[in-house]
C-alpha cells in the first residue's frame, strides 16, 4: 500500500537551513587530579628537552611522564625547593635550565641536580629582581633572561653577576615601558622583544633606545583591539599574534598596524570569546586560540574559526571552557591548559579520520550519534541514517535539513531509526525504517511510503525494512526482519514475498534478512540470520549456504552482517564469527578470524578502496586488509575513529574513492591513499632508581651548581661552580657516588627524596646518568623507565636486558616498568630497555646506563694478592707440618665461592618462575619447590589482604607438601600472628612455640595442621608500598632457620610481592571484563559464556530452562526530563531489584540500553511467568527518590523456552518478539512468546 502527504510551509519543524557547516570533532584525553595532578588549575605547560612535561599549577609543580606525576612543592627550611606553590609561568631556556614563576618569587631548576635556585625581591639590594609576582619568562637570541612582574615592571637577568636589569614605566619618559604589570613576553626571528603589560604592547630593538608603544584607540579599527595583553606569538612566517582582553590581533608589519579578530555571537565562524590567554601555531601550520570561553582552530587562509566547546553528552570533549595555555609536544600532540579542568590533549594527525558526531553546541552537527546507515547522492549531498532522524549534508558538510519523524504529518519521514539508504537510477532516496518503506520525492520534499497492509498480499511484508538495493533491472529488493525478502516493481508497485518455508529446502533460509548484494553477474545475494543465500530468478528458487560446526569447508557462522565484490569476482562477506572469502564459481571458503590479524570476530561492513585493500568495520576497531601481502592493519578511537564500535550496514564508498563508516558515536569519512598515520618511535627515559626498594636521593658534587659543602648560600646557588651559560663545569663522569655523614646538609637532599638508608647517592638526575657503581652490599637494585610517550601509555610496551647478565629481552608491561636485580656478581653489565607504543613500533635505540658491581673485599685483587702471600709463606715455613691444613683451607675457600655463585644463579632461577606465576595456587608450588630445596619446612602459606571484610584469605596452603583447604583468618593484632604481621607491617621470628607471646595476649591453636615451633611472617608489599598480605614459613622443629635463611626468605619475599600484585591486577581485570560498569551486572559477553554451561547442564540433566528479556518503560523520559545521571540511576536500583529477588542460581545481566536479560535454569515457562510476575509487580509498587523527586518505575517482559529444538540465540530472538509484543499490548506486563509474534525490530 502506498500513502502520500504534503506540508505546508509553516509546518517546518524538522529542519533548518544553517549557515556554517559541521567541523569533525576533536577527541580530548584528560588529565585531571584524579589522574595525579596537584591542582586542577593548568596555569603553565612545557615539555622540556628529555620529553618529561611539566605542569605549573596553583599548588606545585609537576613533572609527567606518562603514567604518574612527580610533584615539587616548597618545603619550609629548604632553600632548595621552590620558593611557593602557585605557579604562573615556565620557560626553558638554551642552557637546559627550567624558569618557574610563582607568586613569590622566580625560580632556576636543574633538571639535572633537581635542585631550585631561588631569585626573590630585595629592598636592599637594587640588583635584586623588582618584583615577587611573576607572570611572563622569555629569552632572546643573545641568551638574554627577560622577567615580566606584576606591577613592578620588565627585568633582564645577568648570568655573569647573578643580578638582575630594570625595566620601568616613567611619563616622563615617553620612550619608557609602556605598563608596569608584564603578562607576555616574546623574542621574534628579527632580534625584536615584544612585551605585554595592562597598557597596551612594547616592542624593543638593539637599534633603538627605547621601546615602541601600540596601544589601544577605540576609534581605530587598526589598532591594538584592547588595552591589557594577556599573550604574544610569532608564528612560522614571522607574522606577530596579540591576544587581549579585546580579542585577537595579527600585526602588519608593512602598514605597522593590526588587523582584528573578534568574537561575535552571531557568527560560529568568529572567535568565541575576545579574553584571548593563549597562541599556538603548531608543526602543521594550524593556529590555536584560547580563551576565557572556548578553544578555538583558525585557518589562516579563510580566516574562519572553529570553535571547541564543553559537551556534557561527550567525554572526549573539552575538560573547561577558560584556556591558560597551549602547546606542542615532540609527538605533534596539542595540550591545553584550563581553568578548573586540569589538562587536556589531542592527536591532530588523527583528523585524517575526519568524525563527525552530535554536538549539543553546534546545530549543525547530527541529529544523533547512532549510526545506521550513509548514502552520496548525485548532487554529492551526503545522506546520514540515525536513531534519531535522517540528516542531510552538502559536500562541505554543511546542513541542509534533518527529517524527523512526525505524528501529525503523513509525508514526514515515518519512523526515527533510519535503518537503510539507497539513491536509484532516477535520482530518488529511498529509505528503510521500522516504519516502512519510503522515497523521498525531492521536488516537493515529501516522503511516500509503502506500508505492510495485511489485507494485500501486493503490499510489503513487514514494516521493519533493514536493507534496500536497486538490481540492474530495475528492481528493488528490500529485507525485512522477520518478515523475509521482498522484491518491488516501481512501475507496478507489486511486492513479491520470498520468505523461509521450513519445508521447503529451497526457500529463503531465514526470515530475518541483513544484507542484500547484486554481483557482476546479476545474482542476487543475501545474508540472514541463518546464513548465505544465492538467487535464481529462473527458478524463483535459492540455495543455501549454512554453517556446519563439523565441516571446515562452509561458511563460519549463520549470521551474515554485509556482502562485497571484489575486482576479481570474489565476495566477502562479514559475518559475527570472522570474515569469508567466497569463490562463487567453484564455491570456495577461505575464513579471517582474530587469529589471522583482525581486531575482532564480528564484522559489520566492508568496502574496497582504489588500491584493492579492504576495510573492515568489526566491534573493535576498523581494519584495512591488504590481500596481497595479507596483512591486516588496524586502527582505533584513539587514531580518530568514532569509536571502536561500529554499526551493520553503515559505510559507503563514493565514485571518488572517499570511505564513509558510521558505528555508536558518528561517522568518519576519509581517503585511504591520503591515511598518513605516523608511528613515533618512542624513547626510553629512566625515571628512578631504587636500592632495597628506597629511591636513591641526588647529592650534587661539592661545588656544583645549587650546593656546597657548607650547605645552600644566600642566594641558593655556589656561583664558582657555574660558567657563563650556566652549566655544571665539571668534566667528571656522572657516577653513583657513596655519601658520607659530613658532607650531608638538610638542603642537599634532593627535593622531596629523603637521604636512603643504604648511604647511596647519585651526583645528577638518573635520566642523565651513563654510568655509576655498586659494592657488593647494594644486592638489591631496581631502574623505573618510562617512554614518556603520552598517546595510551598503557598500550605500551617494555623490555629490558641486563648485558652480561641476562640472556634475552625480559618483557615488561606498563604496570612493571622496572628492571630489578638482586646479588649481581661482579663484573661490568649495561642495562638496555627499549619500548613499544600502541601501534607496536618499537625504539629505534635501546636507552643504556652503565652498570659497575664491585667485588667484596675478600675476592678483589688485593685479597688475592694477600692470600697469595699468605699461602706462599705458609708453604715455605710450614710445607711438611701443615700441609693439609692448607689444602683444607684453599678447599673451603673454593666451596664458599661456589656457594655463593650457585646462591646468585638460584636467585635469578626463582625470580624467573615466580614472575611468570598468574594464579595464587601457581605462586605457591613455585615457592615451595625452590624453597623446599633448601630450607627444611613444614608449612608453606600466603595470605591475601581482603580489606572490605577485614581478613586475610589463605589460599593453597601446603602441610608437608600437601595442599590445605582455604581458610580466613580475621584481622586481629592481638590474637593472631598473620594480623600482627598485616596491621604492623613488620617480620615475626620465632624460634620456639612460646616466642609468640612476646606479639599475642594469648594463642589459638591452629586453624588447620598441627603446632609449628618455628615460625616466620614476612609482610608482602606492592610496587606502590601498597599491603598485600603476609608469607608464612614454618617448621616443627625448633630453632629451624638460620639467619642465612632468613635473608634469603627476605628476598624470596620481594620477588613474591611483585608477582601477587601482578596476580591481583590480572583477576581484576578478568572481573571488569565480565561486568558491566554501570550496574554490575553481568554483560553480555558474561551471560553468553555463563548460559552455555547452565544449557549443558539441563540437557544432560532433561531440566527446564526459560529465557527472558525487559525492557524498563519509557526509559528515554528519564533521560529527556531529568538528565543521563537520572536514567544511569534507574537503571542501577532496576538492576539492584532484580538481582535481590531472584535465586542465586538465577543469571540477570545487561544486554545493552535499558534492556536486561535473564535465564532461570531449572524453570518451565510456567514458573519463569510467576518469577517474572513477581519482580514486575515489586517494581511497579516501589518508588525510587531521585533528587527529592518520586520515580515510578515499570517494565515489560517477554519469555519463552528453550527445548532441544531450538539454540540460544532463536530463544532470545523469541523472548525479544514477546517482549516487543508486550510493549504494543501497553506496557508494564509478562508476555509469553506465540508463533505470531512478529512485530520486533
Amino acid at each position: 500500500m502506498r500513502t502520500k502527504g504534503y506540508l505546508f510551509s509553516s509546518l517546518i519543524l524538522f529542519f533548518a537551513y544553517v549557515a556554517a557547516a559541521a567541523e569533525p570533532s576533536i577527541r580530548f584525553e584528560h588529565l585531571s587530579v584524579e589522574d595525579g595532578l596537584p591542582q586542577s588549575s593548568a596555569k603553565a605547560v612545557l615539555q622540556d628537552r628529555q620529553g618529561f612535561l611539566w605542569v605549573g599549577t596553583q599548588d606545585g609543580l609537576a613533572r609527567y611522564d606518562g603514567y604518574s606525576y612527580r610533584v615539587f612543592k616548597r618545603t619550609e627550611g629548604n632553600s632548595a625547593s621552590l620558593s611557593a606553590n602557585y605557579i604562573r609561568t615556565l620557560y626553558q631556556d638554551r642552557a637546559g635550565y627550567i624558569w618557574v614563576g610563582t607568586d613569590s618569587g622566580l625560580n632556576r631548576f636543574d633538571p639535572k641536580t633537581e635542585q631550585f635556585k631561588r631569585y626573590l625581591a630585595d629592598a636592599n639590594n637594587p640588583n635584586s629582581i623588582s618584583g615577587n609576582n611573576i607572570w611572563a619568562i622569555a629569552e632572546d637570541q643573545k641568551g638574554h633572561i627577560w622577567i615580566g612582574t606584576f606591577a613592578k615592571g620588565l627585568n633582564r637577568f645577568e648570568p655573569e653577576t647573578e643580578s638582575f636589569l630594570h625595566f620601568s614605566a616613567n611619563e616622563n619618559n615617553p620612550s619608557a615601558l609602556l605598563g608596569n604589570s608584564v603578562r607576555a613576553i616574546t623574542a621574534d626571528s628579527r632580534g625584536n622583544l615584544w612585551i605585554g603589560t595592562d597598557e597596551g604592547l612594547n616592542r624593543l630593538n638593539d637599534k633603538t633606545t627605547g621601546f615602541t608603544h601600540f596601544r589601544n584607540h577605540p576609534e581605530d579599527n587598526s589598532s591594538l583591539s584592547g588595552t591589557e595583553v594577556n599573550t604574544i606569538f610569532e608564528d612560522r612566517n614571522g607574522i606577530i599574534w596579540v591576544g587581549t582582553h579585546g580579542g585577537l590581533n595579527r600585526f602588519d608589519r608593512i602598514k605597522n598596524q593590526f588587523v582584528r579578530y573578534i568574537a561575535n555571537t552571531i557568527d560560529p565562524n568568529t572567535l568565541s570569546d575576545n579574553t584571548v590567554r593563549a597562541i599556538y601555531q603548531d608543526s602543521r601550520g594550524i593556529l590555536w586560540v584560547g580563551t576565557n570561553n572556548g578553544f578555538n582552530r583558525f585557518n589562516i587562509e579563510t580566516e574562519k574559526f572553529n570553535r571547541y566547546y564543553v559537551d556534557a553528552n561527550n567525554p572526549n570533549s573539552l575538560s573547561s571552557n577558560s584556556i591558560y595555555v597551549v602547546t606542542e609536544d615532540h609527538e605533534g600532540f596539542i595540550w591545553v591548559g584550563t581553568y578548573a579542568g586540569g589538562l587536556n590533549y589531542f592527536n591532530p594527525a588523527i583528523e585524517q579520520f575526519n568524525h563527525y558526531r552530535s554536538n549539543s553546541n553546534d546545530p549543525n552537527s547530527l541529529t544523533n550519534n547512532n549510526i545506521f546507515s550513509l548514502a552520496l547522492d548525485q548532487k554529492g549531498d551526503l545522506w546520514v541514517g540515525t536513531s534519531g532522524g535522517l540528516n542531510r549534508f552538502d559536500s562541505k558538510m554543511k546542513m541542509l535539513k534533518a527529517y524527523r519523524y512526525d505524528p501529525n504529518d503523513e509525508s514526514s519521514l515515518r519512523h526515527n531509526v533510519v535503518l537503510a539508504l539507497t539513491e536509484d537510477r532516477r535520482g530518488r532516496l529511498w529509505v528503510g525504517t521500522p516504519g516502512g518503506l519510503s522515497y523521498l520525492d525531492s521536488i516537493n520534499e515529501k516522503f511516500v511510503h509503502y506500508l505492510h497492509d495485511p489485507q494485500s498480499r501486493n503490499s510489503l511484508s513487514s514494516n521493519v525494512v533493514s536493507s534496500i538495493t536497486e538490481d540492474s533491472q530495475g528492481n528493488f529488493w528490500i529485507g525485512t526482519i522477520g518478515s523475509g525478502l521482498n522484491r518491488f516493481n516501481p512501475d507496478t508497485e507489486i511486492f513479491t514475498h520470498y520468505q523461509f518455508d521450513p519445508d521447503n529446502p529451497n526457500s529463503l533460509s531465514h526470515d530475518r534478512v541483513k544484507t542484500i548484494f547484486e554481483d557482476q553477474r546479476g545474482t542476487i545475494w543475501v545474508g540472514t540470520r541463518g546464513g548465505l543465500n544465492r538467487f535464481d530468478p529462473e527458478s524463483q528458487q535459492f540455495k543455501r549456504y549454512r554453517f556446519d560446526q563439523k565441516n571446515s569447508d562452509t561458511i563460519s557462522s549463520e549470521v551474515i552482517f554485509s556482502i562485497i565484490e571484489d575486482h576479481n569476482g570474489l565476495l566477502w562477506i562479514g559475518t559475527n564469527n570472522g570474515m569469508i572469502r567466497f569463490d562463487p564459481l567453484n564455491e570456495d571458503y577461505q575464513h579471517f578470524n582474530e587469529s589471522d590479524g583482525l581486531p575482532n570476530n564480528v564484522i559489520y561492513t566492508i568496502e574496497q578502496d582504489s588500491q584493492y585493500n579492504l576495510w573492515v568495520s568489526t566491534n573493535n576497531g576498523l581494519s584495512r586488509y591488504n590481500p596481497e601481502r595479507n596483512e591486516f592493519t588496524s586502527y582505533y578511537a584513539v587514531h580518530g575513529l568514532q569509536s571502536n564500535e561500529f554499526n551493520g550496514g553503515a559505510s559507503f564508498k563514493s565514485s571518488r574513492g572517499e570511505l564513509f563508516f558510521g558505528g555508536i558515536n558518528g561517522f568518519n569519512r576519509f581517503f585511504p591513499e591520503q591515511l598518513n598515520v605516523e608511528h613515533q618511535k618512542p624513547k626510553v627515559v629512566f625515571t628512578d632508581m631504587l636500592l632495597l626498594n628506597e629511591s636513591v636521593p641526588i647529592v650534587p658534587e661539592s661545588g656544583s651548581d645549587g650546593i656546597n659543602n657548607s650547605g645552600v648560600n644566600n642566594s641558593g646557588v655556589n656561583n664558582s661552580g657555574v660558567n657563563n651559560s650556566g652549566v655544571n663545569t665539571s668534566d667528571k663522569k656522572p657516577k653513583g657516588i657513596k655519601a658520607s655523614a659530613n658532607n650531608q646538609s638538610e638542603a642537599s637532599v634532593a627535593i622531596g627524596r629523603q637521604k636512603a638508608k643504604s648511604g647511596y647517592t647519585l651526583e645528577q638526575a638518573i635520566s642523565f646518568t651513563q654510568e655509576l657503581t655498586l659494592t657488593h652490599r647494594e644486592n638489591l637494585v631496581a631502574f623505573e623507565f618510562s617512554s614518556l610517550h603520552f598517546s595510551n601509555p598503557n598500550e605500551s610496551q617494555y623490555a629490558y636486558m641486563l648485558e652480561g647478565f641476562d640472556s634475552d629481552w625480559i618483557m615488561a608491561g606498563h604496570k612493571n616498568r622496572r628492571a630489578t636485580y638482586t646479588n649481581l656478581p661482579r663484573g661490568d653489565f649495561i642495562l638496555r630497555v627499549k619500548a613499544s607504543n600502541y601501534d607496536g613500533v618499537w625504539s629505534e635505540q635501546p636507552s643504556s646506563i652503565r652498570v659497575t658491581v664491585l667485588p667484596p673485599p675478600w675476592l678483589s685483587w688485593w685479597a688475592y694478592t694477600i692470600y697469595s702471600v699468605v699461602l706462599v709463606g705458609s708453604i715455605s715455613a710450614y710445607i711438611i707440618r701443615h700441609r693439609k691444613k692448607l689444602i683444607a683451607e684453599r678447599q673451603f675457600l673454593e666451596a664458599q665461592i661456589q656457594k655463593r655463585t650457585k646462591a646468585i644463579r638460584t636467585l635469578a632461577d626463582i625470580a624467573k618462575d615466580i614472575s611468570s606465576t598468574l594464579t595464587i595456587e601457581q605462586l605457591i608450588t613455585q615457592l615451595h619447590n625452590h624453597l623446599a630445596k633448601s630450607l627444611d619446612l613444614t608449612v608453606l602459606a600466603l595470605g591475601v589482604l581482603e580489606q572490605e571484610s577485614n581478613r586475610i584469605r589463605f589460599e593453597s596452603a601446603l602441610e608437608n607438601g600437601q595442599t590445605m583447604p582455604l581458610f580466613y583468618r580475621d584481622i586481629d593484632p592481638k590474637n593472631d600472628l598473620a594480623g600482627w604481621c598485616v596491621v604492623i607491617g613488620e617480620e615475626i621470628l620465632l624460634r620456639q612455640y612460646s616466642d609468640r607471646f612476646a606479639f599475642l595476649s594469648q594463642s589459638n591453636e591452629p586453624v588447620v595442621g598441627g603446632k609449628m615451633q618455628s615460625v616466620i611472617y614476612l609482610p608482602i608489599r606492592s610496587r606502590s608500598n601498597k599491603m598485600l598480605g603476609c608469607l608464612t614459613i614454618q617448621s616443627v622443629k625448633v630453632d629451624m632457620f638460620s639467619d642465612d635463611d632468613v635473608d634469603f626468605i627476605r628476598t624470596i619475599t620481594n620477588y613474591a610481592g611483585i608477582a601477587l600484585d601482578n596476580i591481583i591486577s590480572h583477576e581484576e581485570l578478568k572481573r571488569m571484563s565480565s561486568t558491566d560498569y554501570l550496574t554490575n551486572l553481568p554483560n553480555r559477553r558474561s551471560f553468553l559464556e555463563s548460559s552455555q554451561y547452565l544449557i549443558s547442564v539441563a540437557k544432560r540433566s532433561n531440566t527446564a530452562i526459560s529465557v527472558a528479556m525487559a525492557d524498563i518503560d519509557h526509559f528515554k523520559q528519564f533521560n529527556d526530563q531529568y538528565g543521563h545521571d537520572c536514567g544511569d540511576f534507574v537503571l542501577q536500583k532496576v538492576a539492584s531489584l532484580f538481582r535481590m529477588l531472584l535465586r542465586e542460581q538465577d543469571i540477570v545481566a545487561r544486554w545493552g540500553g535499558e534492556e536486561f536479560i535473564f535465564m532461570l535454569p531449572n524453570t518451565a515457562i510456567e514458573g519463569g511467568v510467576i518469577v517474572l510476575e513477581k519482580l514486575r509487580k515489586k517494581l511497579e509498587e516501589q518508588e525510587f527518590d531521585y533528587d527529592g523527586k518520586q520515580l515510578s518505575i515499570s517494565a515489560t517482559f517477554g519469555i519463552s523456552f528453550l527445548s532441544p529444538a531450538i539454540d540460544l540465540e532463536t530463544v532470545i530472538d523469541q523472548a525479544d518478539l514477546a517482549l516487543y509484543d508486550g510493549k504494543n499490548a501497553g506496557r508494564n506486563c509478562v508476555q509469553v512468546y506465540r508463533a505470531s509474534s512478529k512485530s520486533s525490530v
